[in-house]
């Protein structure tokens, strides 16, 4: 039998196999985000009981501090409500373990693909072990220093006013452990209670002022956890492609996100300078794939 020379692709075989390529590839980048939105969500739950601990014990040690306050300045109230660094400590001592325990969920869920032959995750590691201890401590920072600013920034607003000592730390009770930007609207929300409800008691102003300072301080933790828990799963991902050998990572993000993580669907980076970068803001939804 003679041999036959396979003949040339006619542009329409060419066109069904590029298309069937994109498609298989968008099929398997919106699986492995479905595959992270759920782990996310069972990592939270980890992250989210010693978050919720750290700000309970915060909040106590500030609200006890509240009637001690001394010093001139703002700045010198502020810190002289608690030992901020013992804040800090407390926080890292509960959140480092956990922390680590999310990347290394994050390291095996890519394991699991079997792109290249690799049995586990290896957690136990320079990499690892920096990044954890690294990132817990300029969390706890970061979170301690929010809230310091904004108990800061409180104090010199109600001097400014005239008020007394007393009386900012009396407001300040409920308020303390929020960012400015949840106190101010703390402090909005019961003025306007104050301007177009006077029917209402001054003790019930104060009490539905104190119930919207409640649900803001949830959701402040809650905010924290998810991000801390993109923030650890992402980089145990990316540490995780990196024991395979991979290279290259592209970003996925879901086709709702925001026009921030729009701007960076489907951007290709090295293994190195994907550190660091997801997620790109609180809440924010995108996860790592070999590219």
């Amino acid at each position: 039998m003679r041999y036959q020379p396979a003949l040339p692709a006619t542009p329409d075989e060419i066109e069904r196999v590029a298309l069937d390529i994109i498609l298989a590839k968008g099929r398997r980048t919106q699986r492995a985000l479905r595959n992270y939105h759920r782990l996310l969500r069972l990592e939270e739950r980890k992250l989210m009981p010693p978050i919720n601990e750290w700000m309970r014990w915060t909040n106590k040690q500030l609200q006890a501090g509240l009637s001690h306050m001394r010093g001139k300045s703002a700045e010198a109230k502020a810190k002289s409500i608690a030992d901020w660094e013992a804040i800090q400590a407390h926080g890292d001592e509960l959140l480092k373990p956990v922390l680590f325990e999310v990347l290394d969920a994050g390291g095996n869920s890519v394991m699991g693909q079997r792109i290249k032959k690799q049995e586990r995750f290896d957690p136990i590691g320079v990499e690892a072990i920096t990044w954890t201890t690294e990132h817990s401590a300029a969390l706890v920072v970061e979170i301690t220093n929010e809230t310091m600013l904004a108990i800061r920034e409180y104090i010199k607003a109600g001097v400014n006013a005239g008020k007394s000592i007393q009386k900012i730390a009396m407001e300040l009770r409920p308020l303390v452990g929020l960012t400015s930007k949840d106190i101010m609207a703390v402090a909005n929300y019961h003025e306007m209670l104050i301007l177009e409800r006077p029917e209402y008691t001054v003790a019930r102003q104060r009490e539905m002022a104190d119930v919207y300072a409640r649900r803001l301080h949830r959701r402040r933790a809650t905010t924290i956890a998810r991000t801390e828990t993109a923030a650890s799963l992402t980089e145990g991902q990316r540490q995780g492609y990196s024991q395979m050998g991979i290279k290259k990572l592209m970003i996925v993000e879901s086709p709702t996100c925001c026009h921030i993580c729009a701007d960076f669907d489907g951007h290709v980076y090295t293994i190195g300078r994907a550190s660091g970068m997801l997620p790109q803001h609180p809440n924010c939804g995108g996860t790592w794939v070999a590219a």
